[in-house]
């Protein structure tokens, strides 16, 4: 064979193998883009195959499986509110458990076993409300405080049985006493400058509060109803919000957030919306309808990082679909990823990653798989 006949047929070889290659890639694509574009319109459209799920509980030295809260503090520590094992704080790879440390004058000695709920002001002390009382501890030196009033002792009011603290966006911290409501000012020394307060009535476990005009006037889910809460000197003056919000009177809320002209409320019977510029109330319960709640009794809710609204559930998490009607359900049941537990106590991003409290299974991480790419090199046809 002359060697122009050989190098051509040599080519014509690499030619045929490349175009062999380029179909299997492109018929590789093809069974790919088929079994995961047209998944069916349910779980699978979480696409949690994407995601990576990890989870603290017991085994990993959590005190408690029971999670009422998860607050990430200004150092980027994770403090953890269990009912049943007290706080701990997570560095990532282990935790601290309150006390820390003998119970001596120079170290925070906490006894209670039940927290509710944790949060810090702006001068990064944090606020943490058990079943007993409330204690405040200084992020710098990790020991307990008594922010300064004046002349006056507010260890009094710190030691009443609590239910919730929060700190609103002007930087007040309210806390929830088991008949009372505190709101707490401070200077810029970080001493308290003002305290105005009510008393209330309750029958519930929690109070729901949440700044939701953003301007230090919050929504409290007191007195049997929803009522924005207005700081008058040394008062908190109640007023109704809207007449549709009547509705949901002697209902439990457990939880308030706004998402775009919309203010969600979570119960414990169904999911409500409330539409601000209408003034319109549109309720979501547990149908035999395929995409309704999973379960009436809602527990929680939060923002994805693009902007999705998830509701926890006594049944699991749910998803709300862009029709803004129905849900997807991420519960035990799944088969890829399922939730090692339905009854989901709350929930929070901490950067980028979502984490789930249960009351029986600890915490649920959620986390975006790393993107893997892969070349992919033609073959050279011949020169």
């Amino acid at each position: 064979m002359k060697p122009s006949a050989f190098c051509y047929s040599v080519s014509h070889l690499s030619f045929i193998i490349y175009h062999l290659t380029f179909s299997a890639a492109l018929l590789s694509f093809i069974i790919y883009y088929l079994t995961f574009s047209a998944a069916p319109c349910a779980a699978a459209n979480l696409q949690l195959e994407l995601y990576q799920i990890s989870h603290i509980d017991l085994d990993d030295g959590l005190p408690h499986n029971n999670v009422n809260q998860m607050f990430a503090d200004s150092k980027g520590f994770v403090w953890i509110s269990t009912y049943g094992g007290g706080v701990v704080r997570y560095d990532g790879y282990s935790f601290r458990r309150f006390p820390f440390g003998s119970g001596n004058e120079e170290e925070p000695q906490v006894n209670s076993v039940a927290c509710k709920a944790i949060t810090e002001d702006t001068h990064h002390r944090l606020w943490i409300a058990y079943d007993e009382y409330t204690t405040v501890v200084d992020l710098h030196t990790m020991k307990p405080v008594v922010p300064q009033y004046g002349n006056t002792d507010i260890s009094r009011q710190l030691r009443k049985p609590s239910t919730k603290v929060y700190c609103d966006s002007k930087g007040a911290v309210w806390q929830i006493t088991t008949d009372s409501i505190f709101r707490y000012e401070f200077n810029q020394q970080g001493a308290v400058a003002a305290i105005s307060s009510c008393r209330y009535q309750n029958n519930t476990p929690d109070i729901a509060i949440a700044d939701i005009d953003r301007n230090g006037s919050v929504w409290c889910a007191v007195d049997y109803g929803i009522y924005r809460l207005l700081p008058d000197k040394d008062k908190l003056l109640k007023r109704e919000i809207d007449p549709s919000l009547r509705t949901l009177q002697h209902l439990f809320v457990t939880a308030m957030l706004k998402r775009e002209n919309t203010v969600w409320i979570s119960t414990n019977n169904g999911l409500f919306s409330y539409h601000l510029y209408s003034r319109s109330l549109q309720s979501y319960h547990h149908t035999d309808n395929e995409g309704s709640l999973p379960h009436n009794f809602t527990t929680s809710l939060a923002l994805s990082t693009a902007g999705k609204l998830l509701v926890g559930t006594l049944r699991g998490i749910a998803v709300l679909n862009s029709d803004e009607q129905t849900f997807l359900s991420w519960s035990s049941n799944n088969t890829h990823s399922p939730l090692p537990s339905d009854f989901i106590h709350c929930m929070t991003y901490i950067n980028g990653q979502l984490w789930v409290g249960t009351e029986t299974a600890g915490i649920v991480k959620i986390s975006p798989r790393p993107l893997i790419l892969s070349n992919f090199t033609p073959p050279r046809i011949g020169h």
